[in-house]
């Protein structure tokens, strides 16, 4: 990723997260993940465009690439492209690239609804925020939503009496 996009990524950490996709996700076990950051959203949105094609493209070739074989030996590769293009081709799938910018800095920066700030402003950008920890008493939410996950059958409605 360094190499490929050195221009527009500022830092590529390995960060342990829950694998959801797993049968038995709540048993807390973690993977290893790349997480990219970038110099300016709109370096974030090309990245995330030209990743997306690849993944597309390696989704399809899946059966016939040997994505499972494990990580090669660098020193085995003679051109520096055909290193780039194995490392591209092991990319099966990005996550948390659907969640909505303004959400991703709020989780990064713990902000949080229901909390009160002590926020300052230099025109349009938000240059400091205090969390106000002393004031207890919560903001007034406006919505309140409950999601729940149901089973269904094939192109039906769920049904209460047995979804």
């Amino acid at each position: 990723m360094n190499k490929t996009y050195e221009s527009v990524i500022s830092s590529v950490d390995y960060v342990a997260k829950e694998d959801l996709d797993l049968v038995n996700h709540l048993s807390g076990k973690q993977q290893k993940y790349l997480k990219l950051s970038f110099k300016s959203i709109q370096d974030l949105m090309t990245v995330k465009s030209e990743l997306l094609l690849i993944v597309e493209k390696n989704q399809r070739e899946k059966e016939t690439q040997e994505a499972y074989e494990g990580w090669y030996n660098p020193s085995d590769l003679v051109n520096q492209q055909a290193d780039t293009q194995i490392i591209l081709s092991k990319i099966l799938e990005i996550r948390e690239y659907d969640v909505p910018y303004h959400i991703r800095v709020c989780i990064d920066k713990e902000l949080r609804c229901s909390f009160w700030y002590q926020i300052e402003m230099e025109g349009p950008k938000m240059v400091k925020y205090e969390h106000l920890k002393s004031k207890l008493d919560k903001a007034d939410l406006r919505i309140l939503a409950f999601d729940i996950e149901t089973s269904k059958a094939p192109l039906k409605f769920p049904d209460s009496r047995f979804d």
